[in-house]
């Protein structure tokens, strides 16, 4: 069931779609289903040397029925009465994808084909949808603008949804220089809340705790804008065709636009005399229109400059047809034209008894061109000449081996094989509730399609049959393949990356739980602390060295330790030894003055002493500098 974003997608996932396709393209491949046997038998299949290449029914509504198939490149577009479109595999049958293209009732034209998009064109727009996913394609934008006010982590932009913004979007934040460019990294991002016409509002994230978003700091991000459709400046009267970045299309107001894609504004307009309903060709750089006064033009896509210009005799209502450098124009004057390509110049013209609204189908240097009231008439390519006439009709379908299979002339009755050389025919096999017969020269295959939606692929029994690969090919998808791509760049660059194993921190339960929690975890060599130290066995022969040398001793452990366990007993010590010396001092000195007089009394020698203890008290760990006096 379609909804109202026109796409059975938004009901069902892609991967469910596309699995449940390919199991019902496994199911349908070779087989002769009950639906395809009543279009067209196994025996006639037999006769005309063809087989059943797939087989699928659309899942059609009741009510709704096709109305007409277009085979371009690898897809076939079965459009019902609805406006709705089923994108099928040429090659497998599988259901690519459907749409709702209009409303019930508009006329839709085409679709045409450029290298991504089918080009769906209704009276008053164009719609573009992926070729190969049905998805509405995007339009890159970047947006820039600044942030207007910040309270608590709610940050206010000068940006909304006249610029494209929804909610959810994310927002770059970054500071600006003097020149208002932004600099470095962003520093914050924005998760837009309310989006509204001029202006948003959404949640601060800040990203670097070393700097606080601002106002007037700049927001950028960059979008892709869905292309809803492209609004055409006035009703189109022919299908539109386009390239990466223009579409053009004929108008009913006599003129022939070229419309900017993503800017959605008209590039050049050129007048023409009648109005064009020929599709436009595009033909490299160029363009080939032609129109209902007669003309034909090949002009340039960029500057509409004219190349060259060539006037049939009446207006032109059949498709242009391009085969190498030939160019086939049939005209309402009763004239198939075959011109050079490049040139514009006329190679030859074939005249024939009534107007010729159809355009031509050219396969193996023949032209099969159907004339109304005489014919299917086949000619030369090169020169024009008529090859042979088939007077019952017929439209020309595909090219096998040296025959050719026809549509025969009364409507879907029957497929005709007859020798395309002389037009003899061989076999015929009957259609059975066929409503549309289309073909591809690319695939190789005839397309039937009952009203109902069963469709059926019919190609030569000699064909190679579906592999897997094509199976394989119809199911792969781009956006998911550039993510693995992605995913796997990052674990190579992540591979090859340098990096520096850091010392692990210990947790709260390890330093709750270790005994010696205060030792030091680094792996450094050891300078301190209360961990073991290994000291060799002359360290004690290199302590005076290590004194000499305040460097080394400030570095040793030993000393080090010492001066910290301390410093009030090492000052004490200190004193202790300045008194020993002290004391030794006055004895040598005494002793001196019992030999030069030994017959001094005791006395003198208890006053000896009492000056040896002022001495001492003078001195205070002076050294013996008392006894030198």
């Amino acid at each position: 069931m379609l909804n109202s974003d026109h796409s059975i997608r938004s009901t069902t996932p892609r991967g469910a779609i596309r699995l449940a396709a390919a199991f019902a393209c496994v199911l349908n491949l070779g087989m002769s289903l009950r639906a395809s046997a009543q279009m067209i038998s196994d025996e006639a299949l037999a006769r005309l040397d063809l087989r059943s290449a797939w087989s699928i029914d659309l899942p059609l509504e009741g009510g709704e029925e096709v109305t007409r198939t277009v085979a371009l490149d690898d897809n076939l577009y079965v459009l019902t009465s609805i406006n709705r479109v089923y994108a099928v595999h040429l090659h497998t049958g599988i259901l690519r994808w459907a749409s709702d293209v209009s409303s019930a009732g508009d006329q839709v034209r085409g679709p045409t084909h450029s290298n991504e998009y089918a080009v769906f064109t209704t009276p008053g727009a164009v719609r573009m949808l992926d070729r190969r996913t049905g998805l509405i394609p995007g339009e890159p934008r970047h947006l820039s603008g600044v942030v207007v006010e910040i309270k608590h982590d709610t940050a206010e932009v000068n940006l909304g949804e006249v610029h494209g913004l929804k909610g959810g979007e994310i927002l770059n934040v970054y500071m600006v220089n003097e020149y208002g460019d932004h600099e470095g990294d962003p520093v914050a991002r924005i998760q837009l809340g309310a989006v509204k016409n001029r202006y948003s509002k959404g949640q601060i994230t800040s990203l670097n705790s070393s700097v606080k978003p601002l106002a007037g700091y700049k927001v950028e991000a960059d979008l892709t804008m869905p292309l809803e459709e492209i609004k055409l400046p006035f009703a189109a009267s022919s299908p539109a065709v386009a390239n990466a970045s223009h579409l053009f299309v004929g108008a009913a107001n006599q003129r022939f636009y070229c419309v900017d894609i993503h800017r959605n504004v008209t590039h050049w307009q050129l007048m023409t005399p009648n109005t064009v309903t020929v599709p436009p060709i595009l033909d490299g750089k160029n363009l080939l229109i032609a129109g209902q006064d007669g003309l034909v033009t090949s002009c340039t896509q960029a500057e509409k400059a004219r190349n060259w210009t060539f006037m049939t005799e009446g207006p032109i209502f059949a498709n242009l047809v391009i085969d190498g450098d030939r160019l086939f124009v049939a005209s309402s004057d009763r004239s198939l034209y075959c011109l050079n390509r490049v040139t514009g110049k006329r190679l030859w013209r074939e005249r024939f008894d009534s107007q010729l609204n159809t355009a031509p189908m050219i396969s193996d240097g023949r032209v099969y061109l159907p004339v109304p009231d005489t014919g299917l008439h086949v000619l030369d390519a090169t020169n024009g000449t008529q090859l042979w006439k088939r007077p019952q009709g017929g439209r020309f379908l595909l090219q096998l081996d040296r025959d050719a299979i026809l549509l025969s002339g009364e409507g879907t009755g029957a497929l005709i094989r007859v020798d395309a050389a002389k037009g003899t025919r061989k076999q015929v096999a009957e259609l059975s509730s066929v409503r549309q017969v289309t073909s591809s020269a690319a695939a190789q295959a005839i397309l039937i399609a009952s009203a109902d939606g069963r469709v059926q692929s019919l190609r030569s029994r000699f064909a190679p049959r579906v592999r897997p690969d094509d199976v394989a090919e119809v199911l792969y998808d781009a956006d998911k393949a550039r993510a693995i791509a992605k995913v796997d760049a990052d674990r190579k660059a992540a591979a090859e990356k340098k990096t520096v194993e850091q010392p692990r921190r210990p947790t709260a339960r390890e330093l709750m739980f270790d005994d010696d929690w205060l030792s030091s975890r680094s792996t450094a060599k050891p300078v301190g602390g209360h961990g073991l130290v290994d000291i060799s066995e002359d360290a004690e022969g290199r302590k005076p060295a290590a004194e000499a040398d305040e460097g080394a001793a400030a570095e040793t452990d030993d000393d080090t330790a010492d001066k910290d366990s301390d410093d009030k007993e090492g000052d004490k010590e200190s004193a202790n030894k300045s008194d020993e010396e002290s004391d030794s001092d006055d004895a040598d000195a005494s002793d001196d003055e019992s030999g030069d007089d030994a017959d001094e009394s005791a006395d003198d020698s208890d006053e000896g002493e009492g000056e040896d203890d002022e001495s001492d008290e003078d001195n205070g760990g002076g050294g013996g500098g008392g006894g030198g006096g």
